[in-house]
């Protein structure tokens, strides 16, 4: 069962998705649906094409985008990641229902709570960023997937990883902001990396990095690796 364009409402509807979704086509609509019926959810996934549903104040359109990541074919993450891709920081709520009445929604909640924590301090664009660095965690878990399987160079990979990273210091400051940083996030995007990097015995590379995300405060599993990858630089004789 596909869900055709004729109903026009739901999540889909909010965060103005629809039209991605018919791109999608019936195939991959269908295997997004029967993923979603295959796991337990703590929510209806029908909620993304049916009824008028309330938009949230935490979160943009790509979380949707990273909603509906529920399988990893090469076809769909490229045609999602160039939408990804369309939005930007400082545009974040144009041309959607979500963002034409975001301002609106955020000044109730504020005049209607004391809780400065996330609501007093959070902008359309610290959910950009916030949105932006768990959306490519998702697209980078398929793109290696498909990596390994063969089906596509680790370009897409390295990619994902690049912009998460280039952009490490504005992520930081937005889930600091919604979640605080005591004690920091891990980060799947980097450990991700990381493994990447020391299967391919590129041991100054995963050191450096190690150190960069020490430095910038992230909490991973670091210290293990730093020893191992010393290790092995030692034990191959790698030269720095």
């Amino acid at each position: 069962m596909s869900y055709k364009s004729n109903t026009r409402e739901g999540l889909l509807k909010t965060y103005n998705l629809w039209d991605l979704w018919d791109e999608l086509g019936a195939s991959l609509q269908n295997k997004i649906i029967e993923s979603f019926k295959s796991k337990p959810l703590m929510w209806d996934f029908n909620d993304l094409f049916n009824g008028k549903k309330a938009g949230s104040v935490t979160h943009g359109s790509i979380n949707i985008l990273t909603t509906i990541f529920e399988i990893d074919d090469l076809e769909f993450c490229d045609l999602v990641f160039q939408k990804f891709k369309s939005y930007k920081p400082e545009n974040y709520t144009d041309n959607s229902d979500w963002g034409n009445n975001w301002l609106s929604d955020i000044t109730y909640i504020r005049s209607r709570t004391t809780q400065e924590f996330n609501y007093h301090k959070m902008s359309s664009i610290d959910i950009y960023w916030s949105d932006f660095h768990f959306f490519l965690n998702r697209y980078s878990k398929a793109v290696y997937k498909n990596y390994l399987k063969g089906f596509c160079s680790i370009e897409r990979f390295e990619n994902s990883f690049e912009l998460d990273f280039n952009n490490i210091d504005k992520i930081k400051n937005a889930l600091t902001i919604f979640i605080g940083w005591e004690p920091p996030p891990g980060n799947g995007i980097v450990e991700q990396y990381l493994i990447y990097l020391e299967k391919q015995k590129r041991f100054d590379d995963c050191i450096n990095l190690i150190n960069k995300m020490r430095d910038k405060g992230w909490r991973n599993y670091f210290e293990k690796r730093l020893i191992r990858c010393e290790s092995k630089k030692i034990k191959n004789g790698y030269k720095s």
